[in-house]
């Protein structure tokens, strides 16, 4: 599977995704996030999805994730795409997600960055410490194999 998430740490939901990526793998992984969500407690999540090895959103992707966007707002405090600097396409359709998903009051907690080091320092300002820290970790590690 070309994504992982993971509940580490307080209120802090990592999530790491490559290339190739289908609609099915997609819905699965919104599956376990719903199922990592209720993880956190009556915390509101802060998350940090990393697809920097992300190439594209398959067809019907983007729909999918303005889907999911819609139905998790409530538990989501803050949330960071990071994207390749160079990847324009994936760019391209993560702007349109977050546009699509604006209608939602939560939108303007989701963003995404094409600097790591600037989406660490914005999730940062409601993270405590350890989740500070443990943030720092994910988004320095060499992307592991996803399998």
């Amino acid at each position: 599977m070309p994504f992982r998430a993971v509940h580490q740490v307080g209120r802090l939901v990592e999530i790491r995704g490559n290339s190739p990526l289908t609609l099915g793998e997609m819905e699965e992984i919104f599956s376990k996030l719903s199922a990592l969500i209720s993880t956190v407690g009556q915390k509101r999540m802060v998350a940090c999805t990393d697809i920097r090895a992300l190439r594209v959103l398959p067809t019907g992707g983007a729909e999918k994730l303005i889907d999911f966007m819609r139905s998790d707002h409530p538990q989501v405090e803050r949330s960071a795409f990071v994207l390749a600097s160079d990847n324009a396409i994936l760019y391209l359709q993560t702007t349109r997600v977050l546009e699509a998903a604006g209608a939602d009051p939560s939108a303007a907690m989701r963003r995404s960055f094409r600097d790591a080091a600037e989406a660490e320092r914005w999730l940062s300002e409601v993270l405590t410490p350890v989740e500070a820290k443990r943030l720092h970790q994910f988004l320095t590690e060499s992307s592991p194999p996803i399998d």
